[in-house]
């Protein structure tokens, strides 16, 4: 029979004691951790600051390798400036730097890591948008820009890019985002692997080209231009619609006789091109079109329905 180990009472009460100090550690651990965290939040704060850009700029440079948003805009100021809003660490410097090599000015983000709600604010005087290239590197985030400029590149990652007013040159680039186009063009790039592409009062004298691995094409033009070098959009897994400029109008607009050579497809789903417009269908070689400035529109969709109008 194996021998009972008795425990006096003065160790049950030791025993019990050390148990309830253990329990109360153990208790306090998330507390203790959770306070720890609270205290940090504290000392987190609004961060601000302000940069001139120089003046003699032709081409403005902007990376934000962590993300947030760029809010590019013209108004009728002097000089023309970028301002850092977010929330860090109160102690922790904005480190927003601007670099200037002859023509081209470099607006960067350093230890942009301990920053939250990263925004960044470019105001340029009107009178200077016109001559200046705008280049965008980011990783996610927004990236709208309102005004008149001579270029614009905005390579997003993953966000949205939102373009207002009038380019020479846009090109847009996205892995996962919409991108929105409204305004007066020469020339338009937009690709995107996940996201809509949307353009309304376009006004393109050149060419536009737009590419939605997976998303929704809606392109709508101006009869004020016309896209001489060609209409393309595709998609691999998303619908098209499309109104084209009103060929008579446009016409009469620009003093100047276009005919269009419509390629309309879809591998996989409905093809609706108006019935004014299927006389040109790229199938057909009418007599009408010699002497005439020849247009090439093509609105193709691997999955997905494609239309086709004109204003």
């Amino acid at each position: 029979m194996p021998a009972t180990v008795r425990i006096s009472e003065s160790a049950r009460v030791g025993l019990r004691a050390v148990l309830i100090i253990l329990a109360a550690v153990v208790l306090l651990i998330p507390v203790v951790v959770s306070t720890a965290q609270g205290a940090s939040r504290l000392d987190y704060g609004r961060i601000e600051s302000t940069e001139q850009l120089p003046k003699a700029m032709k081409e403005l440079k902007i990376g934000l390798d962590s993300g947030g948003s760029v809010d590019i805009k013209t108004a009728d100021v002097a000089e023309a400036t970028v301002k850092l809003t977010g929330t860090g660490p109160r102690d922790s410097s904005a480190n927003l730097e601007v670099d200037s090599r002859g023509e081209t000015a470099e607006v960067d983000l350093q230890n942009s890591e301990k920053l939250e709600n990263t925004q960044l604010t470019v105001t340029i005087p009107k009178s200077a948008a016109k001559d200046l290239a705008l280049d965008f590197d980011g990783n996610y985030g927004r990236f709208d820009v309102t005004g008149d400029f001579a270029e614009i590149n905005a390579d997003t990652g993953g966000g949205t890019a939102n373009v207002t007013g009038s380019a020479q040159k846009v090109r847009t680039t996205s892995d996962w985002g919409a991108t929105y186009l409204d305004g007066e063009f020469g020339s338009v790039s937009a690709k995107t692997g996940v996201g809509a592409i949307e353009g309304e009062n376009l006004t393109v004298s050149d060419r536009i080209d737009v590419v939605s691995s997976t998303g929704t094409v809606d392109l709508d033009f101006t009869n004020q231009a016309m896209p001489v070098g060609g209409i393309i959009a595709k998609t691999e897994e998303g619908s098209i619609e499309m109104r084209v400029p009103n060929l008579k109008l446009t016409s009469e607009e620009l003093d100047e006789d276009f005919f269009y050579r419509i390629n309309a497809k879809s591998n996989d789903g409905t093809v609706d091109l108006a019935s004014d417009l299927e006389k040109f269908d790229v199938a057909k070689d009418p007599e009408e079109a010699k002497d005439k400035v020849l247009v090439p529109v093509s609105a193709t969709a691997d999955t997905g329905t494609v239309t086709v109008n004109q204003n």
